[in-house]
């Protein structure tokens, strides 16, 4: 898990995130989800990762990810010891069930990526000067006119470019893009 890369977004073979997705029963943080989502796989094996590019969703008019605690707010929390061990111990007989060691090596490879994941959340967080500017985007979306703002995503996505809702912001992104429609052509489908 060493460096962590985000993989919410991805497609998983059925088994792989038919196991990551049981182990989340009864875990009602949305904070592990993410983690999972990059441990199951991990503990499965070979897996291939599209090239990284900057968008490829729908514009939106928020996301509840900003506004849930963060992870160390979570693990700092009395409340959660429960879940984190009822989490920390799913993961764990996953990791043995699938043939890489002991429930005791699950733990440790679980304790191994949480660390992994806690660091690179601290290293992505946003400067308070953008959590501020994050604050005042539902003000400037009240004030601004529709017009306005619908122009500026135009801009942004270029949306008169036929390819809605993905950003061709440069020629590498489209470049990305063929790469990533190459492997999913040669995997076929799941």
């Amino acid at each position: 898990m060493k460096p962590y890369s985000p993989v919410f977004y991805a497609v998983q073979r059925r088994q792989v995130l038919t196991a990551a997705v049981k182990a989340l029963e009864g875990i009602t943080n949305p904070n592990p989800v993410e983690l999972q989502l990059a441990i199951v796989p991990s503990i499965f094996g070979k897996h291939a990762i599209l090239p990284f590019f900057y968008s490829a969703r729908e514009t939106i008019a928020g996301s509840a990810g900003t506004e849930m605690e963060d992870i160390e707010s979570w693990l700092s929390n009395p409340k959660s010891v429960q879940e984190l061990d009822l989490w920390r111990r799913r993961v764990a007989e996953i990791y043995s069930r699938s043939g890489n060691g002991s429930i005791e090596d699950g733990l440790d490879a679980f304790e191994l990526a949480l660390t992994t994941y806690r660091e690179y959340c601290a290293e992505t967080k946003a400067p308070p000067s953008a959590r501020v500017l994050a604050k005042l985007v539902p003000l400037i979306k009240a004030v601004l006119p529709e017009k306005l703002l619908a122009m500026r995503r135009r801009a942004i996505y270029r949306a008169d470019n036929n390819e809605s809702h993905f950003p061709w912001g440069d020629a590498s992104a489209l470049e990305d893009w063929a790469r990533m429609k190459a492997v999913i052509q040669k995997h076929g489908v799941l």
